[in-house]
């Protein structure tokens, strides 16, 4: 038995000396894969889509450029690195079909921006998936291991809607924001809805609603892009959302409402570190298409409904031509009428002022059982001063509350003033809950600080700064608890205060107060 052992182990070690003489990888004896494996795959620098709370931001590839493949190594023991790795790329999740890129063996110990896949053959907004495997000293290849999964991208020509932006009337400052509304008509009950990808972009900070669900939840702020060249667009994955809208499975033809807040952010920021660049601020522009893939029956081919923001409607029940496209997308158009916001002046920086008093007449705006008649709506028009800039995917994680924290210390200061202190200075945003019942048209402020003067009154003491960063709220008055926080606004502080409390409100507690870096 010893004797067969030894001839056995003697006749293996022969077959992978003569396959390793005729350049077979070693990983190929047995399926044995290499003691290297790449981990913390990229796309353009991005780890993965971005989850919030109710949907998935994807990440969409610049249209015309070759995507930057990275990852990193994970060795099994000392003294490894990589000699060679193969990126494939494919429509396909499993890999089974054609696929778009395949680079097959490069000698490199490269692993940062690999731009050898070219995927532009790929459907405009469909997923593209890809995989990585690289080889040891030894020659070894590890397994396959999957990227994050990312859209091919869409350029100024690719979009077919428009920028559309609220009519304002002369009652309205520059710096308030807008509320956009649109019902689209899907596709009929008993198709199968494959996938829903919504596409935003605009200038200002925007919150996207649906069915009563915010999009974007968790996502408080936008980059920074320099509009003279450039707005960003962002791709929602809203598939489940409308698939969970339950008022969506008992309509013959579905009606599903996409509700957008846009607020000025930077875009409209005037104030000391003005980032004006030219343009109407007042306008707040949305860029907004829908791309619903759905299927007759389950056998049958994916069809793909582009509704797409338009002024007048003349895009109505066109299709693409799109060399892109592997089947004709039908083009249907989206009139948005506008209303203006509870949020009468916001700027990035100074502050909000909020008359909550007229949000009654928008409960339940991002809803299909809401009803515009007698409440303001106004038809939105065309804007074309953003026409000539590039629309590029956003390239940057969104910036969300990390943690909550609460303050440390409450005091009165007499004559309906309470201030908080947290533990720290912090960039963020706070929330303030009032007891609101019976007292409609109270209007409170809160003020914010790095620092606090004698009075315990919140300051920031940097001269260009100061008496900045407050929030003035006109109180409905017809909830148990009005919770008081910025929308659009950013917040650098560690004191916050209240006055305009009335005698005879409940007064607040330390609780009655959390903060949110961001």
């Amino acid at each position: 038995m010893l004797i067969a052992g030894v001839r056995i182990r003697a006749c293996v070690l022969a077959v992978c000396i003569l396959m390793a003489a005729i350049g077979v990888p070693a990983a190929s004896v047995g399926g044995i894969a290499g003691s290297l494996r790449p981990t913390a795959l990229r796309v353009n620098f991005l780890a993965n889509s971005t989850r919030t709370t109710n949907a998935l931001r994807l990440q969409a590839l610049e249209s015309g450029r070759a995507p930057d493949f990275s990852w990193q190594l994970e060795a099994s023991g000392r003294g490894e690195m990589q000699t060679a790795f193969q990126v494939q790329a494919s429509s396909d999740p499993t890999f089974a079909a054609a696929l778009l890129c395949d680079t097959g063996r490069v000698a490199s110990n490269q692993t940062l921006c690999i731009q050898l896949c070219n995927v532009s053959t790929a459907k405009l907004g469909s997923p593209i998936y890809w995989r990585v495997r690289v080889a040891d000293k030894a020659e070894a290849l590890s397994d396959w291991v999957g990227g994050p999964t990312v859209l091919r991208g869409f350029g100024v020509a690719d979009f077919t809607g428009t920028f559309v932006a609220a009519s304002r009337n002369t009652t309205t400052t520059t710096a308030a924001p807008v509320r956009l509304r649109a019902t689209v008509t899907l596709p009929a009950s008993g198709q199968q809805l494959v996938s829903a990808i919504a596409y935003v972009a605009s200038p200002g900070y925007y919150h996207l609603f649906s069915g009563g669900v915010r999009v974007n939840a968790d996502a408080e702020y936008g980059p920074w892009p320099e509009w003279t060249k450039r707005v960003y667009y962002d791709c929602w994955n809203v598939t489940e959302i409308l698939r969970n809208n339950a008022s969506l499975q008992t309509q013959d033809k579905p009606v599903a409402v996409f509700g957008l807040r846009i607020g000025p952010g930077t875009y409209g920021h005037t104030g000391a570190q003005n980032f004006a660049r030219g343009y109407n601020a007042s306008a707040l522009p949305l860029l907004f298409e829908l791309h619903v893939d759905w299927k007759m029956h389950a056998a049958g081919s994916i069809m793909r409904h582009r509704f797409v923001s338009s002024a007048d409607g003349s895009s109505s029940s066109s299709s693409s031509s799109s060399s892109s496209s592997a089947n004709s997308d039908v083009i249907q158009a989206l009139t948005f009428n506008a209303h203006n916001d509870p949020i009468v002046n916001s700027d990035w920086y100074s502050g909000e002022t909020v008359d909550n008093t007229i949000s009654s007449e928008l409960d339940g705006w991002d809803t299909s059982d809401y009803s515009e008649a007698g409440k303001g709506w106004l038809p939105a028009v065309a804007y074309d001063a953003l026409a000539s800039r590039e629309l590029t995917p956003t390239l940057l994680e969104p910036i969300t509350r990390v943690e909550e924290i609460q303050p440390v210390n409450f005091s009165s200061n007499g004559g309906g003033r309470f201030a908080w202190a947290f533990p720290q200075n912090f960039g963020g945003f706070a929330e303030l809950d009032v007891p609101a019942v019976g007292f409609a048209n109270t209007t409170l402020t809160v003020q914010i600080g790095e620092e606090k003067d004698a009075t315990g009154w919140p300051t920031n003491g940097h001269g260009w700064w100061t008496g900045d960063g407050h929030l003035s709220w006109k109180l409905r008055g017809t909830e148990a608890v009005e919770t008081l926080r910025p929308t659009f606004m950013f917040m650098g502080f560690q004191y916050l205060c209240v006055s305009g409390w009335p005698a005879t409100m409940a007064p607040p507690t330390i609780s009655s107060v959390r903060g949110y870096p961001t």
